[in-house]
């Protein structure tokens, strides 16, 4: 695809969100790990993000990508403004032909496709959750931030060039609900960098029987299902990585009923493989996901993993082969957990066939051919 080194991507961070915020998030390296391995591909790449003057600290770690930022600190509606005017210079780079946009989640895609469409420039517009589905379960579906979602979504999946979703579940419910032709939607899994998600050597001292799970303490991660899964199950230990509004009540019922859990608000990307090696085993029981990057990870680290089985996690995981799939609920939780843990070579033979899944299916070196060949299109 030698024809790739005459175009130039440029991609619209989600409204609001900066380089600043994604490494805040411990979420930076994983984020940019694609468009940095792209960059040699490529005439150029282009981040558009809402920080300030301090993502320039981001441009050593970012090789090759041009950063353009909210150098006046605007107020987001006029800083999209000053990007859709500037587009009228007559030198401006992006009206110089050979230039692709591209949008890194739903919201915030209105502006890039307006500047897209005066343009005339293609656009890809890549969601890696449905907005609307997100709005529907946080403030209903007759909500007014539920209307907003399904309507910014309809314009941008038919003024988009192409979309981009990551199972087959969202490219069938834009179908649906969207009316959007199946040739227009493709679909590119969230990739994982498999050289550094995978599996380590770990101590085989007698210990705990360690327990990771990584999730937003929100109702629909189902963390008290799980909590309450552990009670009355001795020699377990577990590491809970998130934050969120549930915090004060987790911390209680884990103080009451004296569980062997480790809270950790947050752990940086890069450390993110060794916490998962040491485990014995990866509990994701929510309710629903979109594409779960950390089971993903966990898999590729050649990880038991255990999930509900819900859409999100039940086509990720092939049950007994490549992980194991419960119900939501803590019976069916804790029934899992104790089997899992009583089993090591099954264990074992479970996080072997994940990883080989996540090498054939979601590697970035794989993920990136996909992305080269859409670009090619446009």
């Amino acid at each position: 695809m030698s024809h790739l080194h005459e175009k130039e991507l440029v991609l619209f961070f989600t409204q609001g969100l900066s380089l600043k915020a994604w490494d805040e998030l411990g979420m930076l390296d994983r984020e940019t790990a694609l468009y940095r391995a792209l960059v040699p591909h490529m005439k150029g790449i282009t981040f558009v993000t809402y920080g300030g003057a301090e993502e320039l600290a981001y441009q050593a770690k970012l090789p090759g990508i041009r950063i353009v930022y909210n150098r006046w600190k605007l107020h987001p509606w006029r800083y999209g403004r000053w990007l859709e005017l500037s587009c009228h210079l007559p030198r401006h780079p992006w009206r110089r032909g050979n230039v692709i946009f591209k949008t890194n989640q739903t919201p915030g895609g209105g502006l890039p496709l307006r500047i897209a469409q005066r343009w005339n420039i293609p656009l890809i517009a890549r969601c890696g959750y449905l907005y609307s589905d997100f709005t529907y379960d946080k403030q209903g579906i007759d909500s007014m931030a539920s209307v907003r979602a399904t309507h910014l979504e309809h314009t941008l999946f038919h003024g988009a060039s192409e979309t981009v979703v990551t199972t087959e579940a969202m490219r069938q419910t834009i179908i649906r609900r969207y009316g959007v032709a199946q040739e227009l939607i493709n679909l590119i899994p969230n990739y994982v960098d498999c050289q550094e998600f995978a599996p380590y050597p770990v101590e085989s001292q007698p210990r705990l029987k360690r327990i990771l799970c990584i999730a937003r303490l929100d109702p629909s991660k189902n963390i008290m299902a799980l909590l309450k899964a552990l009670v009355g199950m001795p020699g377990v230990h577990l590491d809970l990585v998130g934050q969120g509004p549930l915090k004060e009540k987790v911390t209680q019922f884990i103080a009451d009923k004296e569980l062997c859990v480790t809270m950790i608000d947050r752990v940086p990307h890069q450390e993110l493989p060794a916490m998962m090696n040491r485990a014995d085993l990866f509990v994701l029981p929510s309710h629903y996901e979109g594409h779960p990057k950390v089971l993903l990870e966990a898999m590729a680290c050649g990880r038991a993993v255990l999930g509900s089985d819900v859409p999100g996690i039940a086509p990720v995981i092939d049950h007994r082969h490549s992980g194991w799939l419960c119900d939501t609920d803590t019976a069916s939780l804790a029934e899992a957990i104790h089997l899992l843990l009583e089993h090591p070579r099954l264990r074992q033979d479970l996080g072997q066939a994940a990883r080989k899944q996540m090498l054939e299916q979601v590697a970035l070196d794989r993920i990136m051919e996909l992305e080269m060949q859409l670009y090619g299109k446009l």
